[in-house]
């Protein structure tokens, strides 16, 4: 088993886990360590993020009150740092939030799998290039419709739609004075809003 750096606070662990046996418990026990750290299966292998700092936390609070206050009641589920499901990718991710279609059971059954999911949105600090050159082309790859990048340290949100299957075809970059607007609600956000 070897680890990789990606430049930032991920970690890879190469080993070859399926989805179906991917058990946290699992994962709990063999990997065990002293700080929380979030491990997300990515392409079959193991990514590892460092301890979060506060600032990261309260950035992930803000964007989860915003989005919970401008959505229409009962046509969405925020959630915050759950797992979605990529099947066909085998693939696990925890993205900082994810925007998926209301349902009575709030995925108590089953994870949110891209035909659920609006909107996936990742609060980057040191995590950038993984979250632009990694997870970027695995949620245009599944599917997923619309991806926020928040560049905490640069002040500024990238937003990716209209994937063709590989890649997103649009990317735009919006700075705190511009607004930006979640496609799936046709909802308007300030980009200072978002980014405190």
């Amino acid at each position: 088993m070897s680890v990789i750096n990606l430049k930032s606070d991920y970690a890879a662990t190469k080993k070859n886990f399926h989805r179906s046996r991917f058990s946290r418990n699992a994962l709990r026990r063999h990997y065990r360590r002293k700080e929380r750290n979030g491990t997300e299966l990515i392409n079959g292998e193991l990514l590892t993020a460092n301890r979060k700092k506060c600032t990261h936390n309260g950035r992930v609070n803000r964007i989860n009150y915003l989005l919970l206050d401008h959505l229409p009641k009962g046509s969405a589920v925020v959630t915050v740092k759950n797992s979605i499901t990529l099947e066909h990718l085998n693939s696990e991710p925890e993205p900082d939030l994810t925007v998926a279609r209301y349902r009575e059971d709030f995925y108590t059954e089953s994870n949110p799998t891209p035909a659920d999911i609006y909107l996936v949105i990742e609060v980057s600090y040191s995590t950038l290039a993984c979250d632009r050159k990694v997870k970027a082309p695995m949620y245009a790859a599944a599917g997923i419709p619309e991806y926020w990048i928040v560049d905490a340290e640069k002040e500024k949100i990238e937003v990716y739609r209209n994937t063709d299957g590989k890649i997103y075809r649009e990317r735009k970059v919006y700075k705190p004075t511009d607004t930006l607007v979640f496609s799936a609600f046709n909802l308007e956000m300030k980009g200072k809003d978002l980014l405190g």
